[in-house]
């Protein structure tokens, strides 16, 4: 069963391809001199521009097809010489345009979805998780090096986690959480206890802590720019089904009046 979405472009599709088919026509029909001929195009074609209108937010109409519908109007009621000849100016200013354009938009045909590791790389491109990451390993080393380390499973747990590190520096926005996560679990449930207890090593434990915080603090960030940009999404597209649900609903009566007020007197 179709949904109202797929239901809205498929008569969006079906009114456009209508209208620019009445279009041409008329576009081949008015310039000859059977006045019979071009009123019944200018009719079909005013009948499908009323259509296409009716389906199209008042932002979503350009001011050309605006122009196109009462030139048509004006001529259907009135075919004197003066609109005819407005008829056939917006024909000829605008009859490109209208085979042209399109109104059902490429993420309205196929949903590409949203990409969320693409878009933690560019945050993270424009952020400073990978060089804090960096950062984390060399104190680590620094601390291995130092040589004041002596607990082989303390040395081991330091290893690790400079390797989870190194190994997750450019790794998706779940691989570097997890190593950010690993990390910072085994430091403060294994060596910041025994680091305590060893004489010289506190500036670089509390250097590595200062980092860890930092992390946190820009993954956060990161996250948070990627929770607005979905909940940008989530708002086009709930605008869109506000806009376009009225196709499910009749039109009250009236609804279709001439853009100009006062045509019709002509």
């Amino acid at each position: 069963m179709s949904t109202p979405g797929e239901k809205y472009i498929a008569a969006l599709q079906e009114g456009q391809s209508e209208f620019k088919t009445a279009c041409l026509n008329l576009r081949s029909t008015f310039p000859l001199e059977d006045v019979k001929a071009k009123t019944k195009s200018a009719k079909e074609c005013l009948d499908k521009i009323d259509r296409l209108r009716g389906l199209l937010a008042a932002e979503h109409r350009p001011d050309w097809l605006n122009a196109l519908h009462n030139a048509l109007q004006r001529y259907v009621n009135n075919h004197s010489p003066q609109n005819a000849q407005s008829l056939l100016g917006e024909l000829i200013q605008h009859g490109d345009k209208a085979a042209r354009h399109s109104w059902v938009e490429d993420d309205l045909i196929e949903a590409t979805g949203i990409d969320f590791d693409a878009k933690f790389k560019h945050y993270r491109s424009e952020g400073q998780i990978t060089e804090l990451f960096d950062r984390l390993v060399s104190q680590i080393d620094e601390i291995i090096e130092s040589g004041q380390i002596e607990h082989i499973t303390v040395l081991n747990a330091l290893e690790k986690m400079a390797a989870t590190l190194r190994r997750n520096r450019m790794a998706s926005m779940d691989g570097m959480q997890k190593a950010y996560a690993f990390t910072s679990t085994l430091f403060k449930n294994l060596v910041i206890e025994y680091a305590k207890a060893v004489p010289g090593v506190g500036p670089s434990i509390s250097a590595i802590e200062k980092t860890l915080d930092e992390t946190e603090s820009e993954l956060t960030k990161v996250s948070n720019l990627i929770g607005c940009d979905v909940a940008e999404e989530e708002e086009r597209i709930r605008f869109r089904i506000v806009e376009r649900s009225r196709l499910l609903l009749p039109a009250p009566d009236g609804d279709s009046v001439s853009d100009d007020e006062g045509d019709s007197e002509e």
